[in-house]
């Protein structure tokens, strides 16, 4: 036998586990440079609106009307709004805030109401299995923007003329 031709007998084998979801996810993520920077804005925002309150170098409710409409300086990287609020501090606990919704979003629909909806319809079928996948065919059509205006447009209080 020659050395080139090497037989499944001759191979060595590592024992070991085999790399679990996770481990494969974060192997193929990573030979993709562009997902990779996702990943890295993804993570810096999420941090600033995390460490908000403690990192902000301002207030973002501090208004200074002599400095408005500054552009970015030494006090303030990003410059100020026309009230003198420091924009830096403004988008750091606007950051905050998309925090807050993605997670909310994430433990209400995903792990909430999804499974929820899916274990009722495969219990019942029949016509709660056709409803249940119309309205997801449906919020699965339509674009995000109009699906919110119509959820804003029936929820908004109403003014009534006398």
């Amino acid at each position: 036998m020659s050395a080139a031709a090497v037989g499944l007998d001759d191979a060595e084998v590592t024992p070991g586990r085999p790399a679990g979801p996770w481990l494969q996810l974060w192997r193929r993520l990573r030979r993709k440079r562009i997902a990779m920077i996702g990943l890295a804005v993804v993570l810096v925002i999420y941090l600033m609106g995390i460490t908000a309150q403690w990192t902000a170098p301002y207030s973002y409710r501090e208004q200074d009307l002599t400095r408005g409409l500054e552009g970015p300086s030494a006090d303030h990287f990003l410059g100020t709004d026309r009230l003198g609020r420091d924009m830096l501090s403004r988008v750091m606990y606007s950051a905050r805030t998309t925090v807050i919704i993605t997670l909310t979003v994430i433990v209400t629909g995903g792990m909430v109401i999804g499974p929820t909806l899916g274990l009722l319809s495969g219990y019942r079928g029949g016509w709660v299995d056709g409803v249940i996948g119309r309205v997801g065919d449906i919020f699965i059509a339509l674009p995000g923007l109009p699906m919110l205006i119509l959820i804003n447009a029936s929820l908004a209080p109403r003014v009534i003329e006398a």
